[in-house]
């Protein structure tokens, strides 16, 4: 348990960190998919968050990965699972296909989940994504766009998000 807990504020201080020091541009980069990280603890509805990836690109490079207390050990074909286990006692990514995820660059990454989660919080921070959206005000450090809305509700933040990404010209 203490060392879950320095685990964690490892990480927190290495996705702020990096935050901190990140000033990255992307501007002639060319992003492939979508990207999706969610908490199985706040949002349960994977197939739903999965027809909105291919609403956004219908891309084979379309990813999700779903945060999960306790690691099933079965492999899943639509999304991957991230956990504590995932991460060193030193808080670095032990698991090379989430590492994969990160060093992807995304079109859009979406963080879709309003609790702080210092193992998706990582993730988002590392991530390579050419532009980042996420649902909390409260994390909007990360984001470079915040629609504001519950997890439950996946179809107005669909409109919200599908109306800004064609305004910005990060979607078709």
């Amino acid at each position: 348990m203490f060392l879950d807990g320095w685990k964690q504020d490892l990480l927190k201080s290495k996705v702020k960190n990096f935050h901190k020091n990140s000033k990255q541009s992307f501007k002639n980069s060319i992003g492939e998919g979508v990207g999706l990280l969610v908490d199985l603890r706040e949002f349960e509805n994977l197939k739903r968050l999965n027809e909105l990836l291919l609403l956004l690109t219908e891309s084979d490079d379309n990813m999700l990965i779903a945060f999960t207390h306790d690691k099933t050990h079965t492999e899943k074909e639509s999304y991957l699972e991230l956990s504590k286990s995932d991460f060193s006692i030193s808080g670095s990514l032990k698991n090379p296909k989430i590492q994969q995820f990160i060093d992807k660059p995304f079109k859009v990454l979406i963080s879709y989940y309003r609790t702080e989660n210092v193992f998706l919080d990582f993730v988002s921070a590392q991530s390579k994504a050419l532009f980042k959206v996420g649902i909390s005000s409260e994390l909007a450090d990360f984001n470079d766009l915040t629609i504001n809305s519950k997890a439950e509700e996946v179809q107005v933040f669909e409109t919200e998000l599908l109306k800004y990404l064609k305004l910005l010209n990060r979607i078709d």
